[in-house]
């Protein structure tokens, strides 16, 4: 039912946005905004804009494998594209759409492209997992759901890792199957596929593109930890909220951006932002703090996307001109990776 696949979304965000906003006094948040600290909102604005280049360095480094000297706008122009699509159509339309641009500018397969990106995922999962793990246990932090929600990253990281070394260490023999066990008007153009996909996760044989591009995904997601930071100082809550705040933040907000919802991820960003508050704050003082609360999951919301959308809407006019969002999204939406012998057009 399509319908039912719009619907919950739309649902789930109301409910998720109720939750943090059901409580609050319209009073109190004026006074709450009016005392809000702008120099550290202007830090926290500069630390997660940040991150866009620290994620195109990145990904410029994996490519550079597959196309040494490979463009550097069609790469960043690609990612910001992709990024603004993810967050407008679901299915992760967007990772299509930055593969295509990428893979159209630089004469790749899009596939192949598209198996770098598989490998910034590997890399942000680690990345976040190790962050997240080092300063919460050097601060003490000690939480049920954190706990589960790390030991469920880290049991899906390591099944990707062993997935994906299967494939690489066993490809001959994983062909050969697909052609034993499919007609041959499947097997082939799927071995094709999958022939294509590892030529971008063979990006992690080269040591020193791999390690760079780890290095870039630590620093990047320190400065989107440094951001969160930022923005808690900003608001002048009446019992500060601790430092690991920031670092609670990481894993939730990586569960919450998988979970459907209404463009722009609203609903899911402030209750991530309203749930980590509600770990890290003293019960006694929450119930005194609902305005300052959400003031800062509003904060949380519009200082992590506010980059991206620029960025994203620029790029996407110069992809498409002269074509409205609706008819540049429309466009997008019919990206197919070629089949095996088809160039990339």
């Amino acid at each position: 039912m399509p319908w039912l696949k719009k619907f919950l979304p739309v649902v789930l965000s109301g409910l998720l946005l109720y939750l943090v906003f059901r409580d609050v006094d319209p009073v109190r948040f004026g006074t709450a905004l009016q005392n809000l600290h702008l120099e550290m909102l202007a830090l926290a604005l500069l630390l997660i804009t940040s991150h866009l280049g620290w994620k195109y360095f990145r990904w410029r480094m994996l490519l550079e494998v597959l196309a040494p000297g490979i463009p550097r706008w069609p790469v960043f122009s690609g990612m910001c594209v992709g990024i603004l699509v993810d967050q407008i159509l679901p299915g992760r339309v967007g990772e299509l759409a930055r593969s295509h641009l990428v893979g159209r500018a630089a004469g790749l397969s899009r596939t192949a492209v598209l198996g770098t990106v598989v490998v910034e995922r590997i890399l942000d999962l680690g990345s976040v997992l190790l962050v997240s793990l080092l300063a919460l246990g050097a601060l003490g932090m000690d939480n049920d759901l954190i706990r589960r929600t790390l030991a469920g990253g880290g049991i899906l990281l390591g099944g990707l890792l062993v997935l994906l070394g299967l494939f690489l260490f066993f490809r001959p023999t994983c062909y050969r199957l697909l052609h034993r066990l499919l007609p041959e008007r499947f097997g082939k153009p799927l071995v094709g596929l999958l022939e294509k996909l590892s030529s971008g996760f063979l990006v992690m044989g080269r040591w020193r593109n791999a390690l760079v591009a780890l290095a870039a995904t630590l620093v990047m997601w320190v400065c989107i930890v440094g951001g969160y930071a930022g923005m808690l100082l900003a608001v002048d809550f009446p019992t500060p909220p601790p430092l690991h705040t920031a670092f609670v933040l990481l894993p939730l907000i990586v569960v919450g951006v998988a979970i459907p919802s209404v463009p722009a991820g609203t609903g899911i960003f402030e209750y991530v932002a309203f749930l980590a508050l509600q770990i890290t704050l003293p019960a006694a003082a929450l119930a005194t703090m609902n305005a300052e609360i959400a003031l800062f999951a509003l904060l949380f919301h519009l200082v992590q996307i506010a980059p991206e959308w620029l960025a994203g809407l620029y790029c996407l006019h110069r992809e498409y001109r002269g074509l409205s969002l609706g008819a540049a999204l429309e466009r997008i939406k019919g990206i197919r990776d070629p089949a095996p012998g088809e160039t990339t057009p």
